[in-house]
């Protein structure tokens, strides 16, 4: 070759070397990405509203391990939202990313043949969720671990998720709403929930024919996904596994058209169908026998028209299975504490209830959570509960306090539900329940989970006898917050009975129409349920609300600065507004003794003194705020 050739040659590398595209475009802070290409993290990014959004097709983000915090799940930000104003989206990437600590952490909305893959998704309201025509996406190898919801799956199909860990989310693992056709297998499910249904219930793949290969449990072939639970009794931990090949010896129904036809199992699952009968004689403690009698009042002026009056038995005594530390308590009976319980693990419930016909007597004691996991729970993923009753018993301290959870006709009473972080009451597909006579003192006492809440009793009739704050009659409960500007720590009565002189609407259909107060006869005029009463401060919060599905009225989201009012509820704006009228529900004359229960899961309230931002409904009904980005335009995602 002549020295001209190779000056020629050398020439041409130089310059191939010079024009190579770069690899990738290094993200530094939050921004949106507009064009197809590979973008990188090189830094994390933890300003507290960190979000990045995608609006472009043909995207790759790779985290590089980097994380992407946010100021909290009520912030109403998205750790990436990818979401597109003309259309659908496809070929968009996310992978090794870390995400945490907003409302939304990795957002597919009309994003199809996309991927989500070796990112950890954690604190989030939901940790990954797809919407509105996602379809055909891959979620993969993904940990996804102490969100409120793991993954959302809303009116999108045909996606593939597998090999993702799902834990400790504290509402449900998976959900899916009007979906279908999605294939979901070698998850690893363990939560205090794993898979919930809304909207319409359509068919999708749960598992694979069973294969020789290493489960996502690290078992000897592959086939469906684990289905755990925080406290050990989980599907796939007490399924028996006969011939040891790693797959449980029955299938697990979801619910109709969702099977998982071959269920992992663990190492620990019985390898015998036979099941053994052990007879257990608890250790009873005698209690002197206190009998409470309760006079129904049936005096017009006590009851409001259009109520009932459901008559009260005394309470049983005596004879209560001794409860000493963390129980879960899975037949009938009367159960009642012998000392005050403390937990600290963040997927552990002090108590769960997983029977109907249960009464839990505190008998005084305390259970606490050192700020995590959840107190009483009171759900049976298999059927509805009914007549569980809780009463004087002290639940403070956790992330969650009680959750009834598709529990009726129960009641909780005479109990103090303070100084939890998340919420006091959780309640999700809980109906006629009694929730009387109760001390309220948390940021958010009560968090519906369900659009609709359904109706329960928060009230008795103004009855004498001596309330859970001393007061001189019974009526409601007591609600508070605290830095004192709860309902109740603000609205006095004008007569000395101790009651409020307006009632508080916990929620639509949910009324306490006589709640408890401190503040006696300081000469405030009456209040009607139309009068503005003594507002708290003014605090500011984002709120989602929630669009109506087609053929009702339509909602929009706006941020707004809200005034704390202690009746109603908070001022937002709303175009059109949604008519709600609550209905009023009073039954029965209960005494502080009188034992209330229910399983519980939020819709977050958002009546009376809130702080902060009340958690969004659920996912098909939201439309995310975006901050630290451009944010879309109010109607960007279409909700059905």
């Amino acid at each position: 070759m002549t020295k001209g050739a190779v000056l020629f040659f050398f020439l041409l590398v130089l310059l191939s070397v010079v024009v190579s595209p770069v690899l990738g475009v290094d993200v530094t802070g939050p921004m949106t990405i507009s064009a197809p290409g590979t973008y990188q993290l090189t830094t994390d990014l933890t300003s507290g509203d960190a979000s990045i959004a995608i609006t472009a097709s043909d995207v790759v983000l790779d985290g590089n391990g980097h994380t992407i915090g946010g100021g909290g799940p009520d912030a109403g930000t998205a750790g990436v939202y990818v979401y597109s104003d003309g259309g659908i989206l496809s070929n968009v990437v996310i992978r090794n990313l870390k995400v945490r600590d907003h409302q939304y952490g990795i957002y597919f909305v009309g994003v199809q043949n996309g991927r989500i893959e070796g990112c950890t998704v954690s604190g989030n309201v939901f940790g990954i969720g797809c919407n509105q025509d996602a379809n055909g996406n891959t979620i993969t190898g993904n940990t996804i671990t102490g969100n409120t919801y793991g993954l959302a799956i809303t009116s999108s199909s045909a996606n593939s998720i597998s090999d993702n860990t799902v834990t400790r989310n504290s509402a449900v693992g998976i959900y899916l709403y009007s979906t279908s056709g999605n294939t979901i297998t070698n998850n690893n499910f363990n939560n205090i929930k794993n898979a919930d249904f809304k909207g319409s219930v359509l068919s999708n793949t749960w598992n694979t024919p069973i294969t020789s290969g290493t489960s996502i449990i690290s078992g000897p072939n592959r086939g469906g996904n684990f289905w755990g639970s925080p406290d050990g009794n989980g599907f796939s931990q007490k399924t028996a596994d006969a011939n040891g090949d790693g797959i449980a010896d029955q299938p697990l129904t979801l619910a109709p058209g969702n099977i998982d036809q071959f269920p992992l199992a663990s190492s620990a699952a019985p390898t015998s169908t036979t099941v053994a009968t052990v007879t257990v004689t608890p250790t009873v403690t005698a209690t002197p026998t206190i009998t409470v009698t309760l006079t129904p009042s049936v005096s017009p002026s006590s009851t409001t028209p259009g109520t009932t009056s459901t008559p009260v038995t005394t309470l049983p005594a005596g004879n209560e299975i001794p409860i000493t530390g963390p129980t879960v308590i899975s037949a009938p009976g009367v159960y009642g504490l012998t000392q005050d319980i403390s937990t600290s693990d963040p997927g552990q419930a002090a108590i769960k209830i997983t029977s109907s016909d249960v009464t839990l007597h505190g008998n005084g004691h305390t259970i606490s959570g050192g700020n995590v996991g959840w107190g009483v729970i009171v759900m049976n993923e298999e059927k509805t509960l009914s007549q569980v009753t809780i009463t004087d018993l002290t639940v403070t301290s956790y992330q969650y306090g009680v959750i009834l959870n598709n529990v009726q006709e129960s009641r909780v009473t005479g109990c103090h539900i303070t100084g939890n972080q998340g919420f006091g009451l959780g309640m999700a597909a809980a109906q006629s329940n009694q929730i009387t006579n109760n001390y309220f003192n948390n940021t958010i006492n009560v968090a519906n989970y369900d659009v609709e809440p359904k109706p329960n009793t928060w009230n008795t009739p103004v009855t004498a006898g001596t309330s859970i704050i001393g007061g001189p009659n019974l009526g409601g409960n007591y609600w508070g917050t605290p830095d004192g500007t709860g309902f109740s720590d603000l609205n006095a009565d004008t007569n000395g009975n101790g009651i409020c002189s307006a009632p508080y609407e916990v929620a639509p259909q949910n009324v306490d129409r006589f709640p408890l107060t401190k503040k006696i006869g300081n000469g405030q005029p009456t209040q009607t349920p139309e009068t503005t009463v003594t507002p708290g401060p003014t605090q500011t919060a984002t709120v989602p609300v929630p669009t109506q599905t087609p053929g009702t009225t339509t909602a929009t989201t706006t941020a707004t600065t809200i005034p704390v009012v202690p009746t109603g509820t908070p001022s937002v704006n709303i175009t059109p507004t949604v008519n709600i009228t609550p209905t009023t529900n009073i039954t029965g004359n209960v005494t502080p003794t009188t034992n209330i229960t229910g399983n519980v899961t939020p819709t977050m309230n958002i009546t009376g003194n809130v702080t902060p931002a009340p958690t969004p409904l659920l996912p098909e009904t939201i439309v995310p705020v975006i901050t630290a980005v451009p944010p879309p335009p109010a109607d960007a995602i279409p909700v059905t």
